[in-house]
């Protein structure tokens, strides 16, 4: 935690410097942390964020649903699917039924607006959602660029937290997937960052193609140049 603290500071301040970047107010957001042992870190405390979990936990809450239900569906689904399977030799089986499920949960269980109907409560205003929004959508680029450079894996929801305050993200956890025999830095995941349907839909379209398309290529813009790439790797071998 404390070598990804001084890296993302200093590219913070990489950031802050390039006027890419400077004008569409990007940068890492990281809380304070101070770590006590090896395995123990005091982490600053904000009332204002909230994790992508805890969120649904409120729609499963506010529906009445249990909030195992969806994996519940899923496994049962998936036992009914292998009982009755005939096509043996098709490789793709497997995949194609593992969607038809996800596509049934979407409609029938988790519906993708849960997080937009979440935060159409909390800000009473459109124009404090739209600000909102706008925030959500840089540093959740931010965060993708993060995730995909450091090939982190284990993307959970209870690991993603949003401050309903400022719009700042973080995860809780930076932690790079390696390889079981060499230790190499390695992502198989076909999209590298979590973009779930429900982020899909809170970030909306225009969204998509327009400020997160574009900030997360101001931030790989700014920290590839050469002179920032060497202090990055400087820093990583001193750290």
């Amino acid at each position: 935690m404390s070598m990804l603290r001084v890296n993302e500071s200093a590219n913070s301040r990489v950031l802050a410097r390039k006027k890419e970047s400077r004008r569409r107010n990007l940068f890492f957001s990281l809380p304070a942390a101070f770590p006590l042992s090896p395995h123990i870190r005091m982490v600053e405390d904000d009332v204002s964020y909230i994790s992508l979990h805890q969120v649904y936990e409120d729609f499963c809450n506010r529906s009445g649903i249990h909030k195992d239900q969806a994996i519940d569906f899923y496994v049962k689904s998936v036992e009914e699917a292998m009982a009755i399977r005939t096509d043996k030799d098709n490789k793709d089986w497997l995949s194609n039924v593992k969607m038809e499920i996800i596509q049934a949960i979407r409609q029938r269980i988790v519906p993708d607006t849960f997080l937009l109907d979440f935060f159409k409560r909390t800000f009473s205003t459109f124009p404090d959602l739209w600000l909102f929004r706008k925030q959500f959508t840089f540093q959740y680029a931010t965060v993708a660029f993060q995730t995909y450079l450091l090939a982190i894996n284990n993307r959970y929801p209870q690991k993603l937290f949003f401050s309903r305050a400022k719009g700042n993200i973080w995860n809780t956890e930076m932690l790079p997937s390696l390889t079981p025999k060499v230790p190499t830095i390695i992502n198989k995941d076909t999209v590298p960052f979590r973009y779930t349907p429900n982020i899909q839909t809170f970030i909306g379209e225009v969204g998509l193609e327009g400020l997160f398309s574009c900030a997360i290529m101001a931030v790989a813009r700014c920290l590839s140049e050469p002179e920032v790439l060497s202090s990055i790797i400087r820093r990583l071998i001193i750290v």
